[in-house]
């Protein structure tokens, strides 16, 4: 059985719009607040990470909505576009798993002395739940997506 290519799409999609509006905010605010206690260097040090963790992942969505997911499209149509394959998204998909892991042990690395357990537990926590469905994510985009759209390609040639 071969799952619908805009299904997945629109379920990505909706996924991206999950990370950057709701869970991402969530976790950066706690993280924050945790910090809020802390010194200043150890606060800025993990809110400049959280920020630039965050415009890396909004980069790399930005890539598959605005490159990838367009082209997908248009091959969906019956397009034939030459201005892209697949295999540049294979080759330049960028890995947000790494800089997630950095954010958790910077995180553990400064902790604010006298920091409220459960409030860092509970950052921890979101911390490897999200790091898990964004594995599910990439695992469906470079496992799933790209063998489906490899396949569209040939049938296209």
């Amino acid at each position: 059985a071969q799952i619908p290519l805009a299904d997945l799409i629109g379920y990505l999609r909706n996924s991206h719009r999950d990370y950057l509006e709701s869970r991402m905010p969530a976790i950066i605010n706690r993280i924050l607040d945790v910090v809020g206690g802390s010194d200043a260097e150890n606060g800025e040090v993990l809110a400049g990470f959280c920020e630039q963790y965050r415009q890396e992942v909004i980069a790399h969505f930005n890539y598959e909505e605005q490159t990838v997911y367009p082209y997908i499209t248009a091959l969906l149509k019956g397009e034939r576009p030459d201005s892209y394959k697949i295999k540049e998204y294979e080759s330049n998909h960028s890995d947000l798993d790494a800089a997630l892991s950095d954010l958790k042990n910077i995180m553990i690395k400064y902790l604010p002395a006298g920091f409220d357990f459960e409030m860092c537990r509970n950052v921890l926590i979101g911390l490897f739940l999200f790091e898990s469905d964004l594995n599910k994510h990439t695992l469906l985009e470079d496992r799933i997506l790209v063998s489906l759209v490899e396949q569209m390609e040939k049938n296209h040639r």
